[in-house]
């Protein structure tokens, strides 16, 4: 948490440009999922967009799916393949060069396991569907002329249907360079209390 804090004093400080950053945008990129505890890391890619259509007000929306195949003990090729989809809207404060915003977002998730035993004779495959609630607040702002920064805190709501309800914490943080044409390019971070860890490697087109 102090991390948090101390990161959005650093944005605070460091906005010096003259226009807000824009909350219309396509977005998109190679992601790595790891997970605490197992040794898999999970590779894909993620796709995130979102549309201003008014002064303040956004929709968003991100696709990630990822996967991964290994060996077993006996020989199995085992395939875990996760796939999230998430729909929100927010509403944004926007300043000469950032903006406050906040934001709700629903995210649907699925995760199917494959088990391929005795080439193809035997398989076993079975899928895990759920569905998060998350409330949040973000920070957006240019840090000089060339980069761009992202700060997100959220609280989910989760009724795990194999443990009850839960509450956890989610945290995003973004680091976009624009140089000078349409395109930006940057890296993406996101943690969640339950020991999930993404990397998104990726370019934006903001319009």
């Amino acid at each position: 948490m102090k991390i948090i804090f101390l990161a959005s004093a650093l944005f605070f400080t460091l906005s010096l440009n003259a226009k807000s950053p824009s909350f219309s945008y396509v977005e998109g990129g190679y992601s790595e999922l790891h997970i605490s505890g197992d040794e898999t890391d999970y590779q894909g890619f993620t796709v995130k967009g979102g549309w201003e259509f008014t002064d303040n007000v956004f929709l968003r929306g991100e696709v990630s799916i990822e996967s991964d195949t290994y060996e077993d003990s006996f020989g199995d090729d085992i395939t875990y393949s996760l796939v999230f989809a998430k729909a929100g809207i927010g509403y944004a404060f926007k300043f000469d060069n950032a903006s406050l915003y906040g934001f709700l977002d629903k995210t649907d998730f699925n995760v199917d396991y494959q088990d391929s035993c005795c080439d193809g004779f035997y398989d076993e495959n079975y899928s895990v569907t759920d569905a998060i609630t998350e409330a949040g607040l973000g920070y957006k702002t240019f840090i000089g002329e060339h980069l761009i920064a992202t700060l997100e805190v959220a609280h989910i709501s989760w009724d795990w249907k194999f443990g009850g309800h839960r509450t956890v914490t989610r945290g995003v943080a973004s680091l976009f360079f624009k140089p000078g044409i349409p395109v930006e390019f940057g890296l993406s971070y996101d943690r969640l209390d339950l020991g999930f860890e993404r990397y998104v490697i990726g370019a934006r087109y903001s319009f």
